[in-house]
């Protein structure tokens, strides 16, 4: 039997950087239209319109698709993304009920949805024997709970909140502000820090659980911190994309089966990998069809919905 052969680091992020700049330069200057700038209003579309959206998603395309590979890491799951756990689902339930009652999407909302969920996780969890199935379980318990709840939030919704709900629930890097954008960038950083603090351990994790518990690693601690720091990274992003589907999943197995090394190395090649495809789905929801910006999130879920079913049929998953 042939022994499956793996491309190298150096290559793999070579190749995405490359693919960064091209994406970057498809969706900042051609994007709906083509722009020079070199005028008044060409300067407005760039900077007020097209690069905010591109600062959207270089940190959302970078949240969703590390906190993918966290969950597939920890859980030795490849099919396991952060709505495995309800967070997600929690924190869409959350901002979503807080729209309602005060009819102002705040941040913070959707940041106590994913901590709500994570607190009540952890606390139900055991506390030694069998901590990852019986958390793993409970999650599926809450995303369902979560998910139904935001159903029937929609079900007594008048027609003006249903349309805000629904547009926010479909997903979009549509976004104007630069200033909202600190916020998520910086849970980012966190998230990041907290990885690479932890990578050894991480190492261990992934390949066995009970072996890295022999071997002194607090296991339970540090799945703790690493679910801590996704759920401050996703409350934050949510309220600005909304819950774009499928990057979590795609990403991480795609670059896991072309390459095979450290998890650090692999979390930042899912990071540039997460990017990529968000910058690829932006650009297409702008010209598959003419004068309609398509959501983006409706695309991302098409592309991961064939990309499932292809793994699954090849035993890629």
């Amino acid at each position: 039997m042939k022994k499956k052969e793996f491309l190298s680091f150096n290559t793999l992020i070579f190749s995405l950087i490359v693919l960064f700049t091209f994406l970057s330069f498809l969706f900042l200057v051609v994007g709906e239209s083509f722009i020079f700038l070199n005028g008044d209003s060409s300067s407005f579309i760039f900077f007020k319109l097209r690069f905010p959206s591109f600062l959207t998603i270089i940190v959302a395309g970078g949240i969703f698709s590390v906190s993918g590979l966290q969950m597939q890491l920890v859980f030795q799951n490849r099919l396991a993304t952060p709505y495995t756990l309800g967070v997600s689902s929690a924190g869409v339930f959350i901002f979503l009920l807080g729209l309602k009652v005060s009819g102002v999407g705040w941040p913070i909302f959707s940041t106590v949805g994913t901590l709500l969920s994570l607190f009540i996780l952890l606390y139900f969890a055991p506390k030694k024997n069998s901590f990852l199935h019986t958390l793993l379980l409970l999650g599926v318990a809450l995303n369902i709970f979560f998910s139904s709840a935001t159903l029937l939030l929609h079900y007594f919704s008048n027609q003006s909140e249903l349309y805000q709900m629904t547009h926010w629930m479909i997903g979009s890097i549509e976004h104007y502000e630069y200033s909202k954008l600190i916020s998520p960038a910086l849970a980012l950083i966190f998230q990041t820090f907290i990885f690479f603090k932890y990578r050894n351990q991480m190492d261990l994790i992934s390949f066995n659980p009970n072996l890295a518990q022999d071997r002194g690693v607090n296991v339970k601690k540090i799945i703790n911190i690493i679910l801590f720091s996704q759920a401050l990274s996703l409350g934050s992003i949510l309220p600005i994309t909304g819950p774009i589907a499928f990057v979590g999943l795609v990403v991480p197995n795609s670059i896991r089966l072309l390459f095979k090394g450290s998890v650090l190395s692999i979390y930042t090649l899912s990071f540039f990998g997460g990017v990529n495809f968000l910058l690829l789905a932006s650009f297409l929801s702008l010209r598959v069809i003419p004068e309609t910006v398509l959501p983006v999130g409706v695309l991302t879920s098409i592309v991961g919905a064939f990309f499932l079913i292809i793994s699954i049929i090849k035993g890629k998953i």
